[in-house]
């Protein structure tokens, strides 16, 4: 692993816990989740490592800051979805497989980190929960929600065994097409 580059250019004042997250996140994208230290993502944002601290206590609360935001993008895609008109579970789908044709790399980086991490796993676990019970309330069966949720854990299992590069498209649209299919 190389060694930290000096700091960057200061963020603005009272934007550091952003710049920390955001070089965190190229930090994950460019090298993995291995790459990820305090130092390297401290002096990436232009920051001193005094300053990482006072913004998380830990490296693993940083990381869970990073799966939290991850997930609010997520979710904020699939409501505008929702709110254009498509049905929660085809919203969920549809954001689910644009991800693995785009990010890859960031998917992987962030499933290490549930398996390096259960305080991670049971995030993700509760959710994956979430949006299981959301599909019920939308009117679709459990075994149906259920097996969606299976699905969109394979497709971050696919994007696990490609990265960095994105998932075949191939691949991801027959899987799209099932999937709606089931839901229809």
């Amino acid at each position: 692993m190389p060694a930290p580059r000096a700091l960057a250019v200061p963020p603005p004042r009272g934007q550091a816990r952003e710049a920390l997250l955001r070089a965190a996140e190229a930090l994950i994208r460019e090298e993995g989740f291995a790459a990820l230290s305090v130092e390297r993502v401290a002096a990436r944002a232009g920051v001193s490592k005094g300053a990482f601290f006072h913004h998380f206590a830990t490296r693993q609360a940083m990381v869970e800051a990073l799966l939290v935001a991850a997930a609010s993008d997520l979710e904020s895609r699939v409501q505008a979805r929702v709110e254009s008109g498509e049905r929660f579970p085809v919203a969920l789908v549809e954001a689910f497989v644009h991800e693995a044709r785009t990010d890859c790399a960031f998917i992987a980086a962030m499933i290490s980190a549930v398996v390096l991490d259960r305080s991670v796993a049971t995030q993700v676990e509760c959710m994956a929960d979430a949006w299981t019970r959301r599909m019920v309330d939308d009117g679709i069966d459990e075994a149906t929600a259920l097996t969606v949720r299976s699905v969109l854990d394979g497709l971050v299992l696919l994007c696990l065994l490609h990265a960095p590069q994105p998932a075949p498209a191939r691949e991801l649209d027959l899987i799209r097409m099932r999937v709606l299919a089931l839901l229809t």
